[in-house]
C-alpha cells in the first residue's frame, strides 16, 4: 500500500532554513518563563501560553515532566500546605534536588492557572522536539494529524492515549486549533511530555514528503465505505481526524489515500473524536503488537 522510498529536492528544502519560519514547533523553543509571584495575572498566563514556555499543573503531569526533562523546569507554584500531601511533598524534593525555584501561593492564586492544579504548577521552557530525520528512520511509525481540534481535553486525551500507543508525533494546524496550554498538559498526564506536538500554515506540504517517504495516509470520516477493522495498516502511516463539530475539512480529505469508518449501532451519532483516536490506535497498535 506505501509508495517507495526516493530522494527528494522537495524534501531538503523542507527542511531548510527557509521554511522553519513556516512550520514551528508548539513550544519547542527555549525560553525565560517570565512570571513574577506578585503577578500571576490571567492575563500574564495567557501571554505566557502563547510564549515558549508551557504552564504544566497536576501532579502526574508535573512528575513525568521531572522525569523526561527535568532541567527544562524554570519554576514551580505549590499550594502552601504542601507538606501535608505526601505526593506534592515528593514533588517539592524533585525540585529542591534539580535546583528549581519555589513560590508557595494560596489556592486562589494557584487556580489562576487552572482549577484542576492539584496543588502544583510548573513553568517549563521545552517541549518534545520534532524531529523529521529521527521519524522518518524508524522502521514503524504512526503520526496523528488533527484537522482542527480546539477542545483542550480533547486533545489532551488524545496526547495521553498518543504516548501509550507509541504515536511519534501529533500534526496540527496553526488556525483553528488548541495548543499546549495547561489544560492540555494537565489532562495528558504526561503524555505532553513524550509526543511531538508539530504546528503547520497547511497539512499540504508535509503530507506531501511523508507520503514520498512511503507513508500512507488515512482518514476518519463516517461517509467512508472501508472499515477500520478490515483495515490492514502498513509500517508508517498518517490518520487525520476532524474536528469535534465538523470533522475533517474537504481539502483534508482529499490528502488522504484512503477514508476509513468506525463500525458503530447508530450512524446518526458520532465519536468524540478522542475515542475515534484510542479506538484506531487500539487497532493499529493491535496490529503491529501481533505482527511483531
Amino acid at each position: 500500500m506505501s509508495k517507495s522510498v526516493s530522494k527528494s529536492s522537495k524534501f531538503n528544502k523542507f527542511n531548510s532554513k527557509s521554511n522553519k519560519k513556516r512550520h514551528s514547533f508548539s513550544g519547542g523553543v527555549k525560553g525565560s518563563a517570565n512570571l513574577k509571584e506578585a503577578n500571576i495575572k490571567s492575563k500574564t498566563l495567557n501571554e505566557l501560553e502563547n510564549k515558549s514556555s508551557r504552564i504544566v499543573m497536576g501532579i502526574h503531569s508535573v512528575k513525568e515532566l521531572f522525569k523526561v526533562r527535568k532541567k527544562s523546569v524554570v519554576k514551580m507554584y505549590l499550594r502552601t500546605d504542601w507538606s501535608r500531601s505526601s505526593e506534592l511533598l515528593e514533588i517539592q524534593k524533585l525540585a529542591e534536588a534539580n535546583g528549581v525555584k519555589i513560590d508557595e501561593v494560596g489556592v486562589e492564586k494557584l487556580n489562576q492557572f487552572g482549577n484542576s492544579n492539584q496543588g502544583v504548577v510548573v513553568i517549563s521552557n521545552e517541549s518534545p522536539e520534532f524531529n523529521l530525520q529521527k521519524i522518518l528512520s524508524q522502521k514503524s511509525v504512526t503520526i496523528i494529524a488533527l484537522d482542527g481540534v480546539e477542545d483542550p481535553h480533547n486533545l489532551g486525551a488524545i496526547l495521553r492515549t498518543s504516548w501509550l500507543m507509541g504515536v511519534s508525533a501529533i500534526i496540527i494546524p496553526e488556525d483553528r486549533a488548541v495548543g499546549l496550554v495547561s489544560t492540555v498538559n494537565k489532562v495528558a498526564c504526561g503524555g505532553a511530555e513524550y509526543v511531538p506536538v508539530y504546528k503547520v500554515g497547511g497539512f499540504s506540504q508535509i503530507i506531501s514528503q511523508l507520503k514520498e517517504k512511503g507513508f500512507w495516509v488515512y482518514g476518519l470520516s463516517t461517509d467512508a465505505k472501508d472499515e477500520l477493522y478490515q483495515t490492514v495498516f502498513p509500517d508508517k502511516k498518517v490518520i487525520f481526524f476532524g474536528a469535534e463539530d465538523k470533522g475533517m475539512r474537504t481539502t483534508t480529505e482529499n490528502l488522504c489515500d484512503t477514508l476509513l469508518k468506525i463500525p458503530q449501532k447508530d450512524n446518526a451519532a458520532s465519536y468524540n473524536v478522542s475515542v475515534s483516536v484510542a479506538i484506531c490506535l487500539s487497532e493499529s497498535f493491535r496490529q503491529h503488537y501481533t505482527k511483531n
